[in-house]
């Protein structure tokens, strides 16, 4: 991002969540999500990579949907606001059923603007989310959504793929979680986001997108290791940092009888972690054995050893 106006349209883009943050009305919220859709749009575009402006036309009829339902939703004071208000914040979210676009468009653009969609572009929704209600039906979406998510990401080959299903998966658990705790949440949001930019970082330095790369790459032992345990610190395996808001997270609704919900997440957990364990263990098993197709551009070592930190900084919280 080293273009002005890249770099223009990125702080638009973090104003515009700020203002969807501290705005005092729906229009201002309103008017808030539509800046970030068009500040975000510009830094979809790449010179070199041609599925970017399919996924750019995709992502803009999605969410200009999405946005004409809500702006319908706010002025017609006659129907059932909550729910019509609900629908088109779950297309924004992604959440199953309104899913499908979501791969398609993260297939089409670079592992830092799939950073940004997996991460900033979620709070927008999610604040606006927060001012309605824990119903039935946002109830069973995210249930639906936590369960299906981590089924999905064993089918797999698209390492993007695999972490929009891990993005889902995580996001089913912030929904409750925020309407909860809001501090909470936001511990939540923190460390997934934490954990989420090392994997795409590592994966951007590596020049990795698909599973099989994993396999016939040559990488070092410790870059196996640390893909690992970034990893299975997004599934949520203690002792990794990624445990600690899960952790909260069923503390927080069990407290709030959220029986069903709370063993739900932990069979989609289990779930998650044995694909996630499948693939990390398959990938140090084969390290060397096969050539090399795919030059690799690593950073320096120093650069990744907050990855390190995913070991230590849970268990000194546990034993504090």
């Amino acid at each position: 991002m080293k273009s002005p106006h890249k770099m223009m349209f990125f702080t638009i883009l973090l104003s515009s969540t700020l203002i969807v943050i501290s705005s005092p009305s729906w229009m201002a919220m309103w008017i808030g999500l539509e800046i970030n859709l068009l500040s975000f749009i510009p830094l979809m575009k790449e010179k070199n990579n041609s599925l970017s402006s399919e996924s750019i036309i995709k992502y803009f009829i999605v969410q200009a949907l999405a946005s004409t339902i809500l702006m319908f939703s706010l002025l017609n004071p006659f129907l059932n606001q909550k729910l019509i208000i609900s629908i088109p914040l779950f297309i924004k979210l992604g959440l199953m059923p309104f899913h499908f676009w979501y791969p398609m468009i993260m297939e089409g653009i670079s592992w830092m603007n799939c950073l940004i969609l997996l991460t900033w572009q979620k709070i927008s929704p999610m604040i606006i989310l927060s001012y309605l209600d824990l119903n039935l039906i946002t109830t069973t979406l995210v249930m639906i959504t936590n369960l299906m998510s981590s089924m999905l990401s064993m089918n797999f080959s698209s390492l993007r793929k695999v972490m929009t299903f891990s993005s889902l998966n995580n996001l089913s658990w912030m929904i409750p979680l925020m309407f909860i705790s809001k501090p909470m949440w936001m511990i939540y949001l923190t460390v997934y986001s934490i954990v989420s930019s090392s994997i795409i970082i590592l994966l951007k330095s590596m020049n990795i997108s698909f599973m099989n790369q994993l396999f016939y790459l040559k990488l070092k032992f410790k870059w196996n290791i640390m893909m690992m345990v970034s990893f299975l610190s997004l599934a949520g395996l203690p002792p990794f940092l990624g445990f600690i808001p899960k952790w909260i997270s069923i503390q927080e609704m069990i407290s709030s009888n959220l029986f069903i919900l709370t063993t739900s997440y932990l069979i989609s957990t289990l779930i998650l972690i044995f694909s996630y364990s499948r693939l990390m263990i398959s990938s140090l098993l084969l390290i060397n054995n096969e050539k090399s197709w795919n030059k690799c551009y690593f950073y320096n070592y120093t650069k990744f050893s907050m990855l390190n930190l995913f070991m230590i900084i849970p268990w000194t919280i546990l034993l504090t």
